[in-house]
């Protein structure tokens, strides 16, 4: 897994929080993402 951030350019528990959710919710687990609180993305 530490390759896989590697490559992507990020951190080793970014990609391991990803492929649990895939793991526990498969596609439908990476598509739908909780809004967090605080300052607004200036990109959408």
């Amino acid at each position: 897994m530490v390759d896989v951030a590697a490559i992507l350019g990020m951190h080793r528990q970014s990609v391991a929080s990803y492929v649990k959710k895939f793991k526990e919710h498969e596609l439908e687990g990476l598509l739908t993402r909780k809004q967090i609180p605080g300052k607004k993305p200036y990109f959408n």
